[in-house]
């Protein structure tokens, strides 16, 4: 991880979204396929309900990193919070073979 990464996470930690967002897109400007990077930068987005762009950034997360289960497991949510269950249930299917726990937890939001 580099500075800009670190400093992106600190801010999410302490609910600073916004600064978190503008740390995060330093930190893949200088490292293009660092699909953590992209993923956490998905999730400020979430957090700040830009669900689009959350959506946007963890699918190049799942490009870079095709078996990054977290970011599988944040773009289900993501989708289930657009309301885009057929593709929520694409994740969970990915997600039983990458994190059968996380497959269960999502399966159970989308069947609410």
């Amino acid at each position: 991880m580099d500075d800009f990464h670190d400093q992106g996470a600190m801010y999410s930690t302490f609910g600073m979204f916004k600064e978190a967002i503008k740390a995060y897109k330093v930190a893949i400007t200088m490292r293009p396929d660092d699909a953590c990077a992209y993923c956490n930068l998905g999730n400020a987005y979430y957090k700040l309900g830009m669900l689009k762009q959350a959506r946007d950034y963890i699918k190049a997360a799942v490009k870079i990193e095709p078996n990054y289960k977290d970011a599988h497991y944040n773009l289900a949510l993501v989708y289930l919070e657009l309301n885009d269950r057929d593709s929520a249930r694409e994740q969970y299917k990915i997600l039983k073979t990458l994190a059968p726990q996380d497959a269960t937890k999502i399966f159970k939001l989308i069947s609410k």
